[in-house]
């Protein structure tokens, strides 16, 4: 016998994200963000790339298969950079088209691990009066992590196969993240420390699987400074450094604004990408009313290589509204994907 309508579990709420920005540089780029989820479904599009994801969870663990895509922009191929300049000789569309399905159980003290597997199709544009083959990439990864307040880490382990013409590419790679912003409350001032890391070690990549390095914006390993993906590499490393100083809370009307100052120092090298290290000196401020956020943040990177009338300093602005309904936020929006194949 069903249960009569007063005794139904209610429905989870409809929220919305949206955001509108972009990089400026010698070479800019626009990036528009737009999310509606309910449940276990979400829906989102990322300037050109569409996503939608099925991501059921439970107090054991979380699960999720994703379909995905871009229109024209994947791997930034139409923007590549060479010797401190861009590089249009170079430059081609890239769409793409994938799926990709996972699982991480959940452990004690916030640890947790599982694996994910993808599989993508890529179809690039005509460049010089030739198209390049179609491109497909499998990806398998084992998973592990751990989360706590104010700590988030995760590596991830696996091989992709790529198609090369007849051949098929096989790169085993190992990468992780590591994200360390402690708050400490002094009144009503927050006071945190910043350390970000990225790291990743591959052998056998192309330019299709290599990490995209460079810049301000969330898609990238970053780098302030230098444009969006101006490196591409098979092996890398990167930090982030500064203080963190905010003011406010959150809540449906609540101000507030978050100022960090920071220094990125990366370097990276392998494969057929680009070789060296970089320094980029930066500073962040969010600013919120409620869900209402503008992000800005500004890099200049005084030794990287560059030709003339080319800049060495970057831009990222940001405008939009966090995850929420009417009735006030919910959450922040959605983190970086995992990984670094997806550059956005």
């Amino acid at each position: 016998m069903p249960l009569p309508d007063t005794y139904a579990a209610p429905k989870p709420p409809v929220e919305w994200y949206a955001a509108a920005g972009g990089q400026i540089d010698s070479d800019s780029h626009g990036d528009v963000n737009l999310g509606v989820r309910r449940g276990a479904w979400t829906f989102a599009l990322r300037t050109d790339a569409p996503e939608i994801t099925w991501a059921p969870s439970g107090e054991r663990g979380r699960a999720w298969v994703t379909a995905r895509g871009h229109a024209f922009a994947s791997g930034m191929y139409i923007s590549p950079w060479a010797d401190g300049a861009p590089d249009p000789d170079r430059a081609r569309s890239a769409a793409s088209f994938g799926v990709e399905a996972g699982w991480v159980g959940y452990g004690p003290a916030g640890l947790y691990g599982g694996g994910r597997a993808s599989l993508d199709g890529v179809f690039f544009g005509e460049r010089g009066g030739t198209v390049a083959d179609p491109r497909a990439v499998g990806t398998i990864d084992a998973i592990v992590g751990l989360w706590r307040p104010g700590l988030s880490t995760w590596a991830r382990a696996g091989v992709d196969v790529a198609t090369t013409g007849a051949v098929a590419l096989r790169a085993p790679h190992l990468a992780g993240e590591l994200h360390w912003t402690p708050a400490l409350h002094v009144g009503s001032v927050a006071l945190a420390p910043r350390v970000e890391a990225w790291a990743g070690v591959a052998e056998g990549q192309d330019d299709l699987l290599h990490a995209r390095i460079g810049g301000l914006n969330p898609w990238v390993v970053p780098l302030a400074g230098a444009a969006w993906a101006e490196w591409w590499a098979e092996d890398y490393a990167a930090v982030r450094i500064g203080p963190t100083v905010g003011v406010g809370e959150a809540g449906p009307k609540a101000l507030g604004m978050r100022v960090s100052p920071f220094v990125d120092l990366a370097t990276f090298g392998g494969g057929t990408g680009a070789s060296g290290s970089a320094a980029g000196f930066g500073l962040g401020v969010r600013a919120w009313r409620g869900r209402l956020f503008a992000d800005v943040a500004g890099g200049y990177a005084p030794w990287i290589e560059r030709q003339a009338d080319v800049s060495r300093a970057s831009l990222w602005l940001s405008l939009g509204w966090d995850w929420g309904t009417a009735k006030g936020p919910t959450s922040k929006a959605p983190p970086r994907p995992m990984g670094g194949y997806w550059p956005g």
